[in-house]
């Protein structure tokens, strides 16, 4: 009588445990070259977005820099500091923004005295058409001669025929000069105009590039 035999070999077995130690090993790293070669390409594609964004974004913002306010090294349009970039522009909407001059009180004195001509953090202005298009929140240039100064308003008031403005009692913003220090004004020839600033800035904590204007 022929007895049928049940179960496997050793040899048998040892072959299949080979067979399958391969093939587990060969899709493990496939599997694991797949993902790492995955994770590579999603970082390379948001470095080179990041990359757009910040080329096409400085493109526009510098291309803006410069006009009626050129980069000098009296004040610069464009500059940088730590992990910062600021480019500061005049605005057309549609039409350069207006250059407002400093009211002329007639006083024998070439320049007011110290501080502004309405307060020390005060400065009264000219209409240009009997309107005015600055607030509070603006920045604005002060053009004294060659001398420039940011200035960030606080406040803007209306006073008939003329305007008033009050800014932020600083020495320094964005790191340009600011405010009224060692400056005095002159009754001719001082004059005031917005801008518009974009700054660029990477925060540490999220890795993250920043805008804003």
């Amino acid at each position: 009588m022929k007895r049928t035999r049940l179960g496997f070999t050793l040899p048998e077995v040892l072959i299949s445990l080979t067979i399958s130690i391969v093939v587990l090993t060969a899709g493990t790293n496939f599997a694991l070259s797949s993902w790492q070669a995955r994770r590579s390409w999603m970082v390379k594609e948001s470095v080179d977005r990041n990359a757009r964004f910040v080329g096409l974004s400085l493109a526009r913002d510098v291309q803006e820099a410069g006009v009626a306010i050129e980069s000098t090294p009296v004040f610069a349009s464009v500059g940088s500091f730590n992990d910062t970039l600021t480019v500061i522009s005049v605005p057309f909407e549609p039409n350069e923004a207006p250059v407002y001059p400093i009211y002329n009180d007639g006083g024998v004195d070439p320049n007011y005295p110290v501080g502004g001509n309405c307060g020390a953090q005060c400065i009264e202005l000219n209409k240009v058409n009997n309107t005015y298009l600055l607030q509070a929140g603006d920045l604005v240039r002060l053009q004294v001669g060659g001398s420039r100064r940011l200035l960030y308003l606080t406040n803007v008031s209306n006073q008939g025929s003329r305007f008033t403005i009050t800014f932020l009692n600083v020495n320094l913003f964005l790191r340009r000069d600011s405010g009224l220090n060692n400056l005095l004004l002159a009754r001719a020839g001082t004059s005031v105009q917005k801008l518009k600033a974009v700054v660029y800035w990477r925060d540490a904590s999220t890795q993250t590039l920043w805008r804003a204007d």
